[in-house]
């Protein structure tokens, strides 16, 4: 719940809205949308939200925002199989941490880090972690300029 009133729901199927405390809820989901397993979302006000979920390419992950509470959606793309986390700290920056699956077998997860400064409609790989490099656990190797650094919670850390 965002606040006594207001709240949001992602369930395997939809996105769900309550402004009554949680007594009624409505499905908000964008038309023809479908989620897959492991979909994520963050819901940052009563109104503002974002929700991201796998394709069923393995390539891309579809990036969904509302700023007016599910009346209407923008969408963006991201080339990742998949979505573990996605963190916003206001309406215009976020975060995302996706995986790929690699080859059965392999003892570590190929990681990505994206980043927005614009609320979600564009969005920038900052750093990549190959499952075959050397990287220490709780580690990424970071790519990005001095003026793009961000400070991720920790929560973020990849052990």
């Amino acid at each position: 719940m965002i606040d006594a009133t207001n709240g949001w729901a992602l369930t395997a199927n939809a996105v769900l809205r309550t402004t009554d405390g949680g007594s009624h809820w409505t499905n908000i989901t964008p038309p023809h949308t479908s989620f897959s397993q492991g979909s994520v979302a963050d819901f940052h006000s009563a109104s503002l939200a974002w929700v991201a979920t796998g394709q069923t390419n393995a390539a891309t992950v579809l990036i969904l925002r509302t700023t007016d509470g599910g009346q209407t959606w923008q969408q963006s793309m991201v080339q990742a199989s998949f979505v573990r986390q996605m963190t916003f700290i206001d309406a215009q920056h976020g975060w995302i941490l996706s995986g790929k699956e690699n080859a059965a077998g392999a003892a570590a997860e190929t990681v990505s880090v994206f980043r927005t400064t614009d609320g979600g409609q564009t969005w920038q790989s900052i750093s990549i972690a190959l499952f075959a490099d050397a990287t220490p656990p709780g580690h990424l190797h970071p790519r990005f300029s001095r003026q793009l650094m961000a400070f991720f919670p920790s929560s973020l850390l990849i052990s």
